[in-house]
């Protein structure tokens, strides 16, 4: 299959990869840095399409999105593969493919995708747990079907990708969660990404009304100063104070099992930093705290949650507004 985003160098033999900041040049029967994209024949072929290699019906404020149906489930996929190699990377096995190789593969079409979705009782399916848009030809044929049958689609990103590819795939996105790891670039150097290309894709998707939400995992020693948490928080309010931010605890993984946790107060000191910057929404994750939905101007609670769980929820009821001072709250509902 013909894949996206490429064009022929060095006489038509080797090939370069325009998908995301890497723009790997790519040599014949090789394939990029994400270990997905190959160069076969001078063509661009994305060699795990339709192969998910993990599947789950999961609560949408697992991904993390809490202001986008709350309560509701959606079908998660993964396909092999990422482009970036984080070393707190909390799904390596599938994700870092010239590490592992060894996980089940189930070759899927997107009419089978949707299939299944309604199979599991979902009408929203969300391209997670690795980097979907590596998969790019297969999301993208899955999102346009779901769209047609009148179902969601969510995408959980690193955002380290082109802006033409963001702008294609936005005209068939309902929401997004982006990660925004760190804000500098030599902190997305080390990590194999982009920073300019991430705060292209937040502005991109939220300029074409995707519901966006925004995480950052605080690992100690590498993102949790106060002069960086407070530009990424003054970053999100820039573009909308109304997109909600979770902040996520760091727990020894992968590459990075001698590194302590994040402490509760790390998250608590940037919480503060994203009050003092006016985001409306901030949430924290990874930790034993409810993740409760307040008003912006009255403070009243709206929802309720206990995990993953909703306890209560007067949004889906009013469809988005306080009904103690009659407040608009951003998301979908």
């Amino acid at each position: 299959m013909k894949g996206s985003f490429f064009k022929t160098i060095s006489g038509g033999k080797d090939i370069e990869c325009l998908l995301c900041h890497h723009h790997c040049r790519i040599s014949p029967s090789k394939t990029g840095i994400c270990g997905v994209r190959k160069n076969e024949s001078g063509l661009i072929s994305p060699v795990y399409y339709g192969k998910i290699c993990a599947m789950n019906l999961d609560p949408i404020e697992k991904k993390p999105l809490y202001h986008f149906y709350p309560g509701s489930m959606t079908f998660s996929i993964a396909l092999p593969g990422c482009n970036m190699h984080c070393p707190f990377c909390q799904n390596w096995q599938i994700s870092q493919l010239k590490e592992n190789i060894n996980f089940n593969i189930v070759e899927f079409s997107p009419h089978q995708i949707i299939d299944k979705a309604r199979e599991y009782g979902s009408e929203i399916i969300s391209y997670t747990y690795t980097e979907p848009m590596v998969s790019y030809e297969f999301v993208l044929d899955c999102m346009k079907l779901a769209s047609k049958n009148n179902m969601k689609n969510v995408l959980i990103s690193n955002g380290s990708f082109s802006k033409d590819a963001i702008r294609e795939l936005s005209g068939f996105l309902d929401a997004a969660n982006i990660d925004l790891k760190c804000f500098t670039q030599e902190g997305y150097k080390f990590l194999g990404g982009d920073l300019s290309s991430v705060l292209n894709c937040i502005q991109e998707l939220f300029a074409a009304d995707v519901w966006i939400e925004v995480t950052t995992l605080i690992v100690p020693g590498f993102n949790d100063s106060k002069d960086e948490l407070l530009e990424i928080a003054s970053f999100i309010s820039g573009v909308s104070p109304d997109i909600p931010w979770h902040i996520s605890a760091f727990y020894p993984t992968y590459r990075m099992l001698d590194r302590p946790p994040t402490s509760i107060q790390s998250l608590i000191t940037a919480q503060a930093i994203g009050r003092e910057k006016g985001l409306n929404y901030i949430y924290l994750g990874n930790v034993n705290k409810e993740g409760n939905t307040f008003c912006p101007k009255c403070g009243k609670m709206l929802v309720r949650r206990l995990g993953f769980s909703i306890t209560e929820d007067y949004l889906t009821i009013t469809g988005g507004y306080c009904p103690k001072c009659e407040y608009m709250v951003a998301g979908r509902w």
